[in-house]
Parts: structure tokens; sequence; C-alpha cells
């Protein structure tokens, strides 16, 4: 009798690169749920019939001895998302799958709070109150990390493919490392990153790249990637009204 185990099933997972959003919505199920089936000892007979008529694939291929010859690997997975579970009642920052791959998670401050995150971002208390998103990292990571969800087009540019390809569009997640204060007094290293994000005194949570620091002065002048510079003209910041710096480690899109 053949044993429908969640391990099976998670290896098939893996194995075709498929993420577990696109699985869940594919199966008209949680998220939760999927993790649950990975970690099931016997999946129940009406599951295992969702999952291959939904994924469109065969007993054989997910629980059988070998691979179907019809599979096919064209795409190699390079990440694998943690269980959510993880972090359930711990304030831990890292956590290891069963494969050995770092996860993090981070605080998203999404774009409702963004105006009054200047007051709060000292606080605590204040970031308990915004969700977390579980990312993938190949490794530990030292320093503070914060999500700010992405609003407007001020990084979007559509002339050519590599800057289409380059954008930061609306409604993502732009994950950044914080550059200690004491580092501003330096020659911020702008060349060697793209995008940052400026939380100031007047202006709010900016999303740009730095083009110029003027250490002897205190001063930065951002730059946004849209052409219309009408619009998104570059600008000067005093460092003085600056509250934090990020610079920009990882964009990721989790629209639902």
């Amino acid at each position: 009798m053949l044993d429908y185990q969640g391990k099976k099933f998670k290896e098939f997972v893996t194995r075709r690169g498929l993420s577990i959003v696109r699985i869940a919505d594919e199966l008209g199920v949680s998220r939760n749920t999927i993790y649950q089936y990975f970690k099931s000892d016997s999946l129940q007979r009406d599951t295992v019939n969702n999952i291959i008529t939904k994924l469109n694939t065969t007993v054989d291929e997910i629980w059988g001895e070998g691979h179907s010859p019809s599979a096919r690997l064209e795409a190699i997975p390079r990440f694998v998302y943690p269980d959510p579970e993880f972090f359930e009642g711990n304030d831990h920052k890292y956590a290891y799958t069963e494969e050995g791959i770092v996860a993090m998670r981070v605080k998203i401050v999404p774009a409702k709070a963004q105006l009054g995150y200047f007051r709060g971002y000292a606080d605590p208390e204040y970031l308990d109150q915004f969700d977390y998103e579980i990312i993938n990292v190949d490794k530990e990571h030292f320093g503070n990390y914060n999500g700010f969800e992405t609003v407007g087009y001020s990084m979007v540019n559509l002339t050519s493919e590599a800057w289409a390809e380059k954008s930061i569009f609306p409604n993502r997640y732009a994950i950044g490392r914080e550059v200690d204060r004491v580092h501003w007094k330096n020659q911020l290293h702008i060349h060697s990153n793209d995008a940052w994000v400026i939380v100031h005194r007047t202006e709010g949570v900016i999303l740009k790249e730095i083009i110029k620091h003027d250490k002897d002065n205190g001063i930065i002048t951002v730059h946004s990637w849209n052409p219309d510079k009408d619009t998104y003209p570059d600008e000067d910041l005093f460092l003085g009204d600056v509250a934090q710096i990020f610079n920009v480690v990882k964009i990721i899109d989790r629209r639902r």
C-alpha cells in the first residue's frame, strides 16, 4: 500500500521549483495548509487527488520509486520557503529549514504607516504593531533590517528592458539594512548600492538612489530612476534632518 507521506510531496515541490504561494493558489488552500501537508505522515486520498489533478502530475511522479519518465527539470530551485511556525512564540531573527537554508524575518512598515514612522522608529513597541515577512537568505546577516512597502513611480524607468527589469514598482517590499549613523561621517558606499531608503524628518520615507555624498557639509544628493525630471528632480538632503538610512538589499514581490 502506497504511503502518501508529506515528505515526498515536499521533495516534489522542491524538485519542481514551485513556490508555496502558487501551490496554495492552485490547490485552493492556505499556505499554512501546505506546510501541514509537508509534515504529514499520511495524506488523505482526497488531498492526493487534489494535488495530482491541480498540479498536473501523477502519483508515481511524487510518491513512486524514482521519477516519472515525463518529469522534466527546466529550472533549478533557488529557494525553499521556511515554515512560519519556526517563528511563532519567540523573538528569533533566524530560522533554518531541513535543507539548511537560513531564513530571516523582517518587520515590514506598510505604506499607510510611513508618514508616522519618523516619530516612532526608535520605539520597539511601535515596530511591534507591524507584521513581519519571512525572507530567504544564504547566511546570517547582522545589523538592523526593516522592510518598507513601496509606493509611487519614482524608481520606475521603462526606457529599456534593462531599466524595466531593474525598476522598483509599487506594492513591493524594499528590504534594507540600516547604515549606522557613525558611518555617515565617512563616505557612504553609494557606488556599491543601487537604492536606499531614507527616513527624513519632513519628507517621510524616501526610496531613491544616492548619487553624491558631501561629507564635509553633511549633504546627500538623491536621484530618481524615473526619467521624468520635472516630476522627479534630483534633491539635496541635509543629513541633520535624516533619522535613518537603509541600503536596499532585496526587493520582494508580495502582492496578493
